[in-house]
């Protein structure tokens, strides 16, 4: 979520590739609507589509792919847990 939209592919991309067969692969990130937005520490929060990521993930076995609001910040979360081939 504070990468820039144009890095979310690659970053999960390079991700996978450090995983050895079968790991697992735990995303996460803030969902954030329509435009980047930065919170008041200057973080920022890319807006992206999901699709992106699950595509990269395409060869992996989804365990889990939800979508939930974080009880301490009360914004949407999405939650990917990934298995990598054998």
């Amino acid at each position: 979520m504070h990468l820039e939209s144009g890095s979310v592919v690659p970053s999960v991309d390079r991700l996978l590739s450090l995983l050895v067969p079968g790991g697992i692969l735990y995303l996460s990130w803030r969902v954030t609507e329509d435009a980047d937005r930065r919170d008041a520490h200057g973080r920022l929060f890319a807006a992206f589509d999901p699709s992106l990521v699950l595509k990269s993930l395409a060869l992996t076995e989804i365990l889990l792919d939800e979508q939930i609001e974080s009880v301490s910040s009360r914004k949407t979360v999405r939650r990917i847990v990934a298995r990598k081939a054998d």
